[in-house]
């Protein structure tokens, strides 16, 4: 295998360590080696998955979309639904146990990937109720795709590229060492966005996907990190606390700034549709921004509940509100 994944290992493998996996509780894990750069996924069932009940098993924190398919996260599950409209009810799919608490869904047609942070990352077929979990080394902090090709941002363990042509059983392709604080990942035309904190953006190649090479860096001095992103065409918006930053990185080698807006509240989620932007901003509700205006602020949406996330596809948008649940928000006229 590359050097580079050699690397990723050696940081990402303790001599001896286990990854946390299907047996984790009865003390039987797996071990990591050099067989993990061609594994597959395992089957997770068979194993107590679901946490201690209490009220905070109760709220949803994760909200993901498409198709009018709804992947709703709790604590301890996804529950799987197919909307109908933002005044019709929801019809609800299958429910997937969860070990974990999820940070991110992304579709992947009829299942979706689920980052579960220390616990990685797993697959959420609607049709199972239990996941199958992807040998890659954790954290799984948040993910992307384009074209059957999976980015993973892991922290301090880079970014892993898995093959996802079939949904089922994600292939391990390579990695990127190089960022050391991957928090987030986004596709921008043929390239990989890395958000790797204070580090700021990172611009990878992906066209090799086992050796990815970074071919552009956005760090200006004194700058926010670089907590999460947002991505249309060839715009960037990056957000750390209320700070949020517009890019044209047209030219990733040298992107520009178009304009910078301070939110009401910390940004918990980040959602982009037809250049518009959607803001989860906890108990301040879901901030709504006009990108083509410099970050115009069109509304504010109050919600049930703290929004914890925002999902958007077309002109849906759909809120993770805590205890409160999931819902669409209303369209209000134009």
């Amino acid at each position: 295998m590359s050097s580079v994944a050699d690397e990723l290992h050696a940081r990402a493998v303790r001599p001896g360590g286990p990854f946390p996996g299907p047996n984790a509780q009865a003390g039987r894990l797996p071990y990591l080696g050099r067989w993990l750069l061609s594994a597959g996924c395992w089957a997770l069932s068979g194993c107590a998955t679901a946490n201690p009940p209490d009220t905070t098993a109760k709220a949803c924190l994760v909200v993901a979309v498409r198709d009018g398919r709804v992947w709703a996260g709790y604590p301890d599950r996804c529950e799987v639904w197919q909307a109908a409209g933002p005044d019709q009810p929801a019809r609800q799919l299958s429910t997937v146990r969860l070990p974990a608490v999820p940070r991110q869904f992304i579709p992947l047609g009829d299942s979706a990937l689920a980052c579960c942070g220390e616990a990685g990352a797993a697959v959420l077929a609607s049709s199972t109720t239990y996941p199958t979990w992807c040998a890659v080394p954790p954290p799984a902090l948040a993910a992307t795709v384009r074209n059957g090709l999976l980015a993973v941002a892991a922290g301090t363990n880079g970014v892993w590229l898995l093959s996802v042509t079939n949904p089922a059983a994600p292939t391990l392709l390579g990695g990127f060492p190089g960022a050391t604080d991957a928090r987030d990942v986004g596709f921008i035309a043929s390239l990989v966005c890395v958000a790797d904190g204070t580090n700021g953006l990172k611009f990878l190649d992906v066209s090799t996907p086992a050796q990815p090479e970074m071919v552009g860096l956005y760090a200006p001095p004194g700058g926010p990190p670089a907590d999460a992103l947002a991505i249309s065409t060839t715009l960037i918006v990056t957000a750390h606390d209320r700070h949020l930053r517009l890019l044209d990185a047209s030219d990733p080698r040298q992107p520009v700034v178009m304009a910078t807006h301070e939110l009401p509240a910390p940004c918990l989620g980040l959602a982009l549709s037809k250049l518009r932007l959607w803001v989860a901003c906890g108990e301040a509700g879901v901030v709504e921004l006009d990108l083509i205006h410099a970050l115009k602020e069109l509304a504010r949406h109050p919600t049930r509940g703290p929004a914890h996330a925002v999902a958007a596809e077309g002109s849906r948008v759909f809120v993770a509100e805590g205890e409160a649940g999931w819902r669409e928000l209303p369209s209000p006229p134009r």
